[in-house]
């Protein structure tokens, strides 16, 4: 039988700083930057040390994305653009003995087209340098890879 017993206290302390607006009429950008210090600071356990860092929170990880989309005459409504998302190595359990998941950086890239006033088609290429990454760790026994290089494309209105 499996027993799962909470960690007893945990404090996370950092900063998100976000910023998102227009460089120009039709050209979005959106940025992200995070820097969190998440560690148990009481065990009822008595296995995990204090200051241990929590499983699958990276310390530093950092987020940015830019669309352009046209203004006018023919074209206008395709929006072009692109991102790149960096995480930072972290923890796969909250244990003494426990792996580390590498830092990773995967680059995506976006086109949609707006058909009617409510209806976008979109085609997006995730990861597209196809790198290896693992997504998350569960209990320090096993880790998830993230998405390869993939092609996802669909329909969004408005109503």
């Amino acid at each position: 039988m499996n027993a799962f017993v909470a960690a007893g206290e945990v404090r996370s302390r950092g900063f998100d700083l976000s910023v998102a607006g227009y460089l120009a009429p039709g050209w979005r950008v959106f940025g992200t930057d995070t820097h969190a210090d998440a560690a148990g600071t009481r065990d009822n356990n008595r296995n995990i040390p204090v200051g241990t860092r929590l499983a699958n929170v990276p310390t530093n990880s950092l987020a940015v994305q830019s669309v352009y989309e046209v203004q006018g005459g023919d074209l206008r409504g395709l929006g072009l653009g692109g991102g790149l998302t960096h995480v930072g190595a972290r923890n796969a359990g909250t244990a003494a003995a426990t792996f580390r998941l590498p830092e990773y950086t995967t680059l995506n890239l976006i086109a949609y087209d707006w058909i009617t006033p409510e209806v976008k088609v979109y085609l997006n290429l995730e990861n597209l340098l196809d790198a290896t990454y693992y997504d998350r760790a569960f209990q320090n026994c096993y880790a998830t890879l993230g998405l390869p290089r993939a092609i996802m494309g669909g329909v969004a209105a408005l109503f």
